[in-house]
């Protein structure tokens, strides 16, 4: 599974997969899979972004 965290387009956002983010720290990709999938359970819950609950 790769996968992919922001698509490029006409709004020039920054593109980055998983795969290229395992790369660039060192990290194992299985592991960055569950990091990512870890942040998106804690920051939209019903829709809300929750980013004062998992910022500190």
């Amino acid at each position: 599974m790769n996968l992919e965290l922001f698509r490029k387009d006409e709004n020039k956002e920054i593109s980055l997969t998983s795969l290229e983010i395992a790369e660039l720290t060192g990290k194992e990709h299985f592991n960055v899979i569950r990091d990512i999938e870890t942040y998106l359970e804690k920051v939209v819950e019903g829709g809300v972004f929750k980013f004062e609950d998992t910022y500190q």
